[in-house]
């Protein structure tokens, strides 16, 4: 049996369940969406606090770095005072700012000899300068070392010169042998221009990181801690002491595929969620920029996961008791609304069901006067029903193919209106684009026309340039209606290379008489030198002027466009227009210049090659009226050569001989080793590319320089020199009796010179 209600019993029961089941939706929904709002609101809790705690970290490293830079900027100005007081400067600079920064262990340098020292001519070696803490009191040290090479780690640093801050190493501190403590090192180079002088360091302990570290503590969330990782994935911070100094697991997460060094590579914040401890935890990664190097420290903060769901399950719990006493009230008001809204439902509901069907006419239109939401309803019915008609107007009017129709939405939730403005917008570009593309393909075929038109010209006139370059000239001002132009050709066969005007079209007196025109000069030389295309829209007013019968005009642009072959400039399109020329003009000329530019080359390849053929031809002549002449010398050169062949026998022989008695070197002409023989490479205990390059003298323990400039003042005048020379051959000190002989060039002039030497150490012992 069926139960008949009335309308406004329908209506309670139907709104009030509805209503019921949409607020409960509605409250479990928000609830939802809370919970998640409420878990991110955690999450950016955490988040931003690591962002705070690894800027006071970065102010800390950036204050410290900021002090190294300063300090290597300011001892730029080392060759300004001599050697010593500089140094003196230094250490007095040092006392001051070692003073002022308690937190530095230790302060040093490092300054390249062969830099500071003019007397040092080594490529290696270098003076360090240290400050320290002992017993409360700062020490200084100086020290030299690197005499015979850099070391693995000071080279490295020497070769990338710029900042960098070092790996952790535990260091015991002078005060206590015992205690060991985790340190890093801060590096800035002191360049000279692009050459590098030294370094600057600085020594600091991570007790200042450490006690950040233990002081991040996130306010409600149980169990959280942070902790610092450096570049290289090491604890440089941890509430856990033993972790110090030790790597971190690679991949803390469930994604078999994560790589934790990969994202500290990045730089980039992010965060996981570790299930290597046992319970999840959620962790943020903040990047550290470590001052101006390239490196990243990364500060983590670490939080149970069940901290965060209890915090939010605590907001969750109020919006389930909020939502229960809006889901009473809601009853409430249901049940008396539904009392005053029977009379006039059925009126919208009859306008509802025709609107549903399509009718959006004016006359269905619905006149209530009730004065409270029935009416407002129906008003907004009636508002509905005229902006669909203008809606179906607006796309009337877009299926006419008028696209540029107004039509304005007044609300921005209106989803209909908008999408019909998108469907114009939709229209409107695949208008443009159409018309785009059709432009793209008139210049498309425009290009090819004239590429193919040039083509024919050049295969046509490829025998003679003038004719060649006045035919592509003509071509291409009639084809980009330009007023005038002139083509400009390479001319290197002459002992000054300059670009001579071999066509010119519409030019006025003045234009010519500068028929040659040599790199660099004026726009046509800047062109062919820099090898790149000129256009110009503002033109100087004496650069040239286009005359007519009635008179003369100064142009509007200018373009230039280099003729270039492979990597060779061989000369310059020079066109003068009064119009503007578009972006696809000018690319036609280069293209244009481009195969002219192929054709002259082969042009003067060809020109040249018949040159050759012809001085060929010549020359075969000559050759054979000189040939009879040489067959004559032949027999009288036999005779000549078989002597030499003789006395070149006995030279080499000798040659051998004097190699494997004496020592021999051959030095350049300031004293500098460039050959030496097996002898000397045994005596000296060196192999022979560490002998090349030293100096003469520089094997004795003693180096006289007086000595060696007038020994070389002699040599370079042509004289022989003998001498006796004492040097270290390993421990022992040998005396050689040297002779050092000029070898002459062709011109007469001593161009390197022979050292043979023999050791008479037994006779002066005896």
């Amino acid at each position: 049996m069926k139960i008949r209600l009335k309308l406004r019993h329908k209506i309670q029961f139907i709104i009030t369940t509805l209503s019921v089941l949409v607020f409960t939706g509605a409250i479990g929904y928000i609830a939802y969406k809370d919970r998640i709002s409420s878990y991110a609101t955690q999450t950016r809790l955490i988040e931003s606090q690591s962002e705070k705690f690894a800027n006071e970290i970065k102010l800390l490293i950036n204050e410290d770095f900021s002090v190294v830079r300063t300090l290597a900027q300011a001892f730029k100005t080392y060759k300004f005072l001599p050697k010593d007081e500089y140094q003196l400067l230094i250490n007095q600079v040092y006392d001051y700012v070692f003073l002022g920064n308690e937190d530095f262990y230790q302060l040093w340098d490092s300054w390249e000899l062969n830099i500071i020292d003019s007397t040092w001519n080594k490529p290696t070696g270098r003076i360090t300068n240290t400050r320290l803490r002992e017993k409360g009191e700062i020490k200084s040290i100086i020290d030299i070392r690197s005499l015979n090479g850099d070391n693995e780690y000071y080279a490295k640093d020497k070769a990338l010169k710029r900042e960098l801050i070092s790996e952790l190493y535990a260091d015991a501190f002078t005060e206590k042998k015992s205690e060991k403590k985790l340190m890093t090192t801060y590096e800035a180079p002191i360049m000279d221009n692009k050459t590098f002088v030294g370094i600057i360091g600085v020594d600091v302990t991570l007790d200042r990181f450490q006690q950040i570290v233990n002081r991040v503590k996130i306010q409600n969330l149980d169990d959280s801690y942070a902790f610092l990782i450096t570049h290289n994935g090491k604890y440089a911070g941890h509430p856990n002491n033993e972790k110090l100094n030790t790597y971190v697991t690679a991949n803390p997460t469930s994604d078999k595929d994560f790589d934790l060094y990969q994202k500290f590579k990045m730089g980039e914040a992010f965060s996981i969620i570790d299930v290597t401890q046992g319970e999840p935890r959620f962790v943020v990664y903040q990047p550290i920029k470590i001052s101006r190097t390239d490196t990243y420290w990364y500060l983590g903060i670490t939080v149970p996961e069940s901290s965060i769901i209890k915090q939010v399950n605590e907001n969750l719990y109020v919006s389930i008791l909020v939502g229960a006493i809006g889901l009473l009230l809601l009853g409430l008001v249901i049940y008396f609304v539904t009392l005053n809204i029977t009379r006039p439902i059925n009126a919208v509901t009859n306008q509802l069901h025709k609107l549903a069907k399509g009718e959006i006419k004016t006359k269905n239109q619905i006149k209530l006067n009730t004065g409270d939401e029935i009416q407002e309803m129906a008003e907004a019915l009636n508002k509905t029903i005229d902006k669909l008609n203008l809606k179906n107007q607006f796309a009337k009017k877009l299926g006419q193919g008028k696209l540029d129709y107004e039509f304005v939405i007044e609300d921005d939730d209106d989803e209909l209106g908008q999408s019909l403005i998108e469907m114009q917008n939709n229209l409107q570009e695949a208008r443009q684009e159409e018309e785009k593309r059709k432009k793209e393909d008139e210049i498309s075929n425009w290009t090819t026309k004239a590429i193919t038109e040039t083509s024919d010209i050049l295969r046509l006139n490829n025998n003679n340039i003038k004719e060649l370059t006045f035919k592509t000239l003509q071509y291409v001002l009639d084809y980009l209606d330009i007023t005038q132009g002139g083509i400009y050709v390479k001319n290197d066969e002459e002992e000054e290379v300059y670009y001579e005007l071999t066509s010119a079209i519409a030019f006025g007196r003045d234009k010519l008489i500068e028929r040659k025109i040599k790199d660099e000069e004026g726009l046509v030389g800047r062109c062919a030198y820099e090898g790149l295309t000129v256009y110009m829209t503002e033109i100087p007013q004496d650069y040239v002027n286009i005359k007519s019968g009635l008179g003369g005009a100064n142009p509007n642009t200018i373009l230039l466009v280099p003729l270039r072959s492979t990597e060779e400039i061989l000369g310059v399109i020079e066109l003068i227009s009064f119009k503007e020329l578009e972006k696809y003009e000018i690319n036609l000329v280069e293209r244009i210049g481009e195969n002219l530019a192929a054709t002259i080359s082969n042009v003067r390849i060809n020109h040249k090659t018949e040159r050759l053929l012809h001085q060929s031809q010549q020359q075969a002549d000559e050759l054979s009226r000189q040939e009879q002449e040489m067959r004559q010398n032949v027999e009288e050169m036999k005779a000549t050569q078989e002597e030499a062949q003789s006395k070149q026998a006995e030279m080499n022989a000798l040659h051998e001989a004097v190699l494997d008695v004496a020592y021999v070197a051959e030095f350049d002409m300031d004293g500098h080793l460039i050959e030496v023989n097996k002898n000397l490479e045994v005596l000296l205990a060196k192999p022979k590319d560490q002998l090349l390059g030293m100096q003469q003298g520089s094997f004795s323990d003693t180096f006289d320089v007086d000595e060696f400039e007038e020994t070389w003042s002699r040599l370079r005048m042509g004289e022989t020199v003998k001498k006796e020379q004492k040097i270290l051959a390993g421990s022992e000190e040998i005396t050689l009796l040297e002779t050092y002989r000029p070898i002459l060039n062709v011109d007469g002039e001593p161009y390197k010179v022979i050292n043979i030497a023999i050791d008479i150490t037994h006779n002066k012992n005896n």
